[in-house]
């Protein structure tokens, strides 16, 4: 079912289905989800970038694109997202940054001020407006105008904030 396209929880409901019910199947949906994307990671070797862009090829060709994919900012993998997706959105992955900014943010990774502001312009925004003018009081009430880490953050903005993305769902 998995390579024919039909999602794990439809999966799941068929097999609930055909068993007559979920206390007679023997396993959850988390278990029967989980299953797959053991199935699926195991199509991906570690480190193998040429394997997830002959997985989306694969994907393309039947037709499935993503509407956004999200990852950290390896240069390789946005390249070939563009190459082999160029309708598909491509952002970065909030969580990263935040890692990323522990070590570019020096004391201020620990002020509850700074964090609060760096936070609502990751995810709490809701227009751009409002984004831009955080973001400029967090620069300035920080005197971190010409910070070289949050610059280049700002250029790829709508890579990152979901202010810049409210127009498709992602989970």
């Amino acid at each position: 079912m998995v390579n024919a396209g039909i999602k794990p929880t439809t999966t799941y409901s068929y097999l609930v289905e055909e068993a007559d019910g979920a206390n007679i199947l023997g396993y959850s949906k988390k278990d029967c989800c989980n299953f797959i994307q053991q199935l699926m990671k195991s199509k991906v070797e570690a480190g193998d970038a040429q394997s997830v862009v002959n997985e989306f090829n694969h994907r393309q060709a039947r037709g499935i694109a993503p509407q956004t994919i999200i990852i950290d900012q390896a240069r390789g993998m946005e390249i070939s997202i563009r190459e082999v997706m160029s309708g598909t959105r491509h952002r970065l992955c909030q969580w990263h940054i935040s890692q990323n900014a522990l070590s570019h943010l020096g004391s201020l990774k620990n002020d509850k001020g700074f964090c609060k502001l760096f936070n609502k312009c990751m995810s709490e925004c809701d227009s751009v407006t409002e984004f831009e003018q955080i973001w400029e009081m967090m620069l300035t009430t920080y005197n971190v105008e010409e910070h070289e880490w949050l610059n280049n953050l700002y250029n790829i903005r709508k890579m990152w904030s979901t202010t810049f993305n409210n127009d498709v769902f992602s989970a």
